[in-house]
């Protein structure tokens, strides 16, 4: 079972990070163990952030390339 505010919780997050961390490359890494950790407590929906922030866009189109991005 899926936890549905996990998307409200990590956009708070993103918030915090891209206001906090300028360097692209350390936000991309944070973002990752991020995507990482709440999908390992069945947070299903993360791609609610997308277009929040381009870097974390593209940690997420990294950990899952197989779904569909269109």
């Amino acid at each position: 079972m899926g936890w549905g505010r996990g998307s409200e919780i990590m956009s708070e997050i993103i918030d915090t990070i891209q206001n906090n961390v300028k360097d692209k490359n350390t936000r991309k890494l944070i973002y990752k163990e991020l995507v990482e950790t709440f999908e390992s407590y069945d947070c299903d929906t993360l791609e609610e952030c997308l277009a929040m922030d381009d870097i974390y866009d593209k940690a997420l189109k990294e950990i899952h390339p197989d779904w569909d991005w269109e």
